[in-house]
């Protein structure tokens, strides 16, 4: 009989080797809870990083976003952005708050070539919270592809958490 499913993997003298595709490395790398206290300049916003060599696009799975919660079936899909290559950076804001956000940050930084995603329904609060990555739908086999916290920004309301130096920002 034709074997099934299960035993072809545990099949002696053959290559049982499982091979998972590879995915790119993408970090969340900075954080914006724009919430008060402080100058709440716009509206919640995150970074992510491909600091890989794999390229991201969309037929490896979207992207989802949820909260320090890490609820799949809450989890959001980030529209908008076509690939993120090796080195480059995107945003992922609340949709809702884009031209904010371009008003805001486009005085102070050249965003040209940067693409800025959004998403609706997660959201980050002041009381220390964390920012999860998945790529592909988390309720349907999504994998978890980070998962970074920033502490309570209560004392630090208007500045961004960067990641990689553990600290938020500073005027200048």
């Amino acid at each position: 009989g034709t074997p099934e499913v299960g035993e072809a993997l545990n099949t002696p003298g053959a290559d049982n080797e499982v091979v998972l595709p590879l995915l790119p490395d993408l970090q969340i790398t900075e954080i914006w809870p724009g919430n008060e206290p402080g100058s709440n300049l716009t509206a919640d916003w995150f970074e992510i990083t491909n600091v890989g060599d794999i390229p991201w696009t969309p037929d490896l799975g979207g992207l989802y976003f949820d909260d320090e919660s890490q609820a799949p079936a809450d989890a959001d899909l980030i529209s908008g952005i076509t690939s993120i290559a090796p080195g480059e950076v995107v945003v992922a804001i609340d949709d809702t708050s884009i031209v904010e956000f371009l008003s805001v940050w486009e005085s102070s930084y050249d965003l040209t070539g940067i693409q800025i995603g959004t998403y609706s329904g997660a959201g980050l609060s002041q009381g220390g919270d964390g920012v999860t990555l998945w790529i592909g739908d988390p309720t349907s086999g999504g994998i978890l592809v980070d998962f970074e916290s920033y502490p309570d920004a209560n004392v630090n309301g208007g500045q961004s958490y960067d990641v990689e130096l553990a600290a938020f920002s500073t005027v200048g």
